[in-house]
């Protein structure tokens, strides 16, 4: 059964990950391309910060960080859409403040997805644990009984 289960979450996690994918290279796509456009520039600018922020309690973080990594690359090589407007130093400088500030929110948000994830499952394991004798509790006995298929145990009466 685990190995069955263990197959039905690759394959979503896998699912994810490339439909996440396939989002953020249809929108570089659209920011990178040589016509100018507002509605591109104006709008779809704040997405790819969206779609980089949901892809973290998703994704593991060496993908995420080499993503945004080429991303931004691709955006600032390519920046026909995505830089439209901009014409000054100021503006320039501006918008490279706003992805390196990104950067580090993102691996801040990154770091604390990952620490809160450790504590639930440290959490998790405390609660199935006697705090005074660390020995298995009542609950520690009904995940037991629950992943035997709902087998009963019998307790010796006194």
């Amino acid at each position: 059964m685990a190995q069955g289960y263990r197959s039905v979450v690759g394959q979503r996690e896998t699912r994810i990950t490339l439909s996440w994918l396939a989002a953020l290279s249809v929108l570089l796509l659209l920011l990178c391309t040589p016509y100018e456009n507002d509605f591109i520039a104006g709008y779809l600018v704040p997405v790819f910060f969206i779609i980089f922020t949901l892809g973290v309690g998703k994704l593991r973080y060496p993908f995420l960080n080499l993503t945004w990594a080429v991303s931004t690359l691709c955006l600032l090589n390519y920046n026909q859409n995505f830089l439209q407007g901009v014409e000054t130093e100021y503006s320039l400088a501006f918008i490279l403040a706003v992805l390196i500030s990104f950067s580090v929110c993102l691996l801040y948000m990154v770091r604390i997805y990952h620490r809160s994830e450790w504590l639930n499952r440290r959490w998790h394991l405390q609660a199935l644990t006697d705090p005074l004798t660390l020995l298995p509790n009542f609950r520690a006995l009904e995940t037991s009984a629950g992943a035997r298929g709902g087998q009963e145990f019998l307790l010796p009466a006194h």
